[in-house]
């Protein structure tokens, strides 16, 4: 009963929010669409005395989508330029490393639970990787 007690009724803030700036989204795009594709004689006949040139409704969307392109590649170049060099030492192991519980890896075979997450040391990586008999052929 005091769950019931509690209850808010009717809708928050944020749904109402939403549901308003969904419907004001909606008319806009409907605006817009309107107003590009019905031709201007048109829209003097329905009292619409002033409505800014076509070149707009094509020139508007070309320029977001070319801004759009130009954020991405910027983001995407920003981050390569931040991105160390593979043969810098801080890639393999910086501040923030935490080796792996108990410095093992353990077997794709085997019943523990999932480990926690750490990280493996490179002499670890390395020998896995270029070792000659594979991981499960060892632990036998």
């Amino acid at each position: 009963q005091e769950f019931m007690a509690k209850a808010r009724h009717g809708a928050k803030k944020a749904e109402v929010s939403g549901f308003v700036g969904w419907i004001c989204s909606t008319f806009a795009f409907t605006s817009f669409l309107f107003w590009a594709y019905v031709p201007d004689d048109t829209l003097l006949d329905l009292g619409f005395t002033y409505c800014p040139s076509k070149y707009w409704a094509l020139a508007v969307p070309c320029f977001l989508v070319v801004t759009f392109a130009y954020i991405v590649t910027f983001y995407i170049s920003l981050n390569l330029k931040n991105t160390p060099s593979l043969d810098e030492f801080c890639t393999i192991e910086d501040e923030w490393s935490k080796p792996a519980p108990g410095g093992e890896v353990l077997s794709f075979q085997s019943e523990h639970a999932i480990p926690d997450a750490g990280d493996l040391s490179i002499v670890k990586v390395t020998e896995i990787l270029y070792s000659d008999a594979p991981e499960h052929q060892k632990q036998q």
